[in-house]
């Protein structure tokens, strides 16, 4: 029996924040998910384990996540979970879908947004670069909100962990991925980071059911309005579950 909102009750989510982000960047969608739990993993330099440093090698940080994942898969069905990541989150969600898969299990579904494709992902150099230049690229890209490149104290505040992350992007080396589980890609129209040739390469690497949508929007809108995202999520949070092998 389906819930009012269409998702299968048995349905949960694991969300992968963007570069910078932490277990509150998902606060404004969360209460859209209607109840269902909701897995946000808890990230070293940030939140409550600011005083641990950040990984700054994605292989690091996909070994962590994967171990705050598995706690989690101990008492809930890999076929019941949505993942969803947001920028580099979206491909820490799709390292979680590849490794439930390599367990022999395979998600409900994966849905990524605004994130580059696994085989068109770029170098960007952004690690090295002054911290003038950094927040500049940074609000030309629209990767974090004026109202806080604007303010000084936030940007000292947040410029190791911004930094780190970076490093964890530039880690990241092009490469194939298939998976079993449908993926769902959205990007916005002007999203510098994620055109439509990596929605179309995000929804051909998944399975039966995955698919691929642009939006009008920039890199940020999928966040500062969560309403689409939480959509997306509903909907996915209702297909039927892949088949046990």
């Amino acid at each position: 029996m389906s819930s009012p909102t269409g998702m299968d009750p048995a349905a949960w989510f694991a969300l992968y924040p963007y570069g910078g982000g932490g277990v509150t960047s998902y606060r404004t969608l969360l209460p859209m998910l209607a109840g269902h739990h909701a897995h946000v993993p808890e990230l070293p330099g940030r939140d409550r384990r600011h005083r641990e440093p950040s990984h700054t090698a994605f292989g690091a940080l996909a070994d962590d996540l994967w171990g705050q994942l598995a706690r989690e898969l101990e008492t809930r069905d890999a076929a019941d979970l949505v993942l969803f990541g947001y920028s580099l989150g979206g491909m820490m969600a799709a390292e979680m879908a590849r490794r439930v898969e390599a367990a022999g299990a395979t998600v409900r579904a994966l849905v990524v947004g605004g994130a580059a494709a696994p085989d068109r992902w770029e170098h960007r150099g952004t690690s090295t670069l002054s911290d003038v230049d950094f927040v500049a690229r940074f609000r030309r890209l629209g990767i974090a909100p004026a109202e806080v490149l604007d303010d000084e104290w936030l940007v000292a505040l947040f410029m190791s962990v911004w930094r780190a992350d970076s490093r964890v992007a530039e880690s990241i080396r092009p490469h194939a991925l298939t998976l079993r589980c449908p993926v769902v890609a959205v990007a916005g129209d002007r999203d510098p980071l994620a055109g439509p040739e990596d929605v179309a390469s995000w929804a051909a690497l998944g399975g039966p059911g995955s698919s691929g949508s642009v939006f009008r929007g920039d890199h940020g809108t999928l966040i500062r309005t969560p309403v689409h995202a939480a959509r997306l999520l509903r909907d996915a949070a209702a297909l039927t579950p892949h088949p046990a092998r």
